[in-house]
């Protein structure tokens, strides 16, 4: 399925939010009142003008977006906004338990690069 599919899905079911992961790219997929959808990858979002919205936090783990740091995203629902947010951490003893467990290389490396 595309985020588009499930935004559909979403509004056929009367869904305004769901928070997702998966995809280890920060972000938010949302569809406007006039029915556009778009992917926001900004610091901070206002989610008060979207219909439906796809909220992917980040990622710990296996990086996608080049950014090795644990991502994780604060929800405001009084403001109805999102903050993504990102600190570094120690990937060191993660990568030798996974280099010791025989992980595949293009896994433990990803950790290096966020890629």
């Amino acid at each position: 399925m595309t985020y588009e599919d499930n935004l559909t899905y979403m509004q056929n079911n009367n869904l305004r939010l769901c928070f997702h992961g998966h995809s280890h790219m920060a972000g938010v997929f949302a569809r406007a009142k006039n029915g556009l959808a778009q992917h926001i990858t900004t610091k901070k979002v206002s989610l008060s003008s979207y219909t439906q919205i796809l909220l992917c936090p980040g990622s710990v783990g296996q990086p996608r977006e080049g950014c090795t740091d644990a991502q994780f995203a604060i929800y405001d629902r009084e403001q109805q906004e999102v903050t993504f947010l990102a600190l570094p951490y120690d990937n060191a003893p993660v990568i030798k338990k996974m280099q010791d467990n025989d992980f595949p290389d293009v896994l433990w490396k990803r950790l290096l690069t966020g890629k």
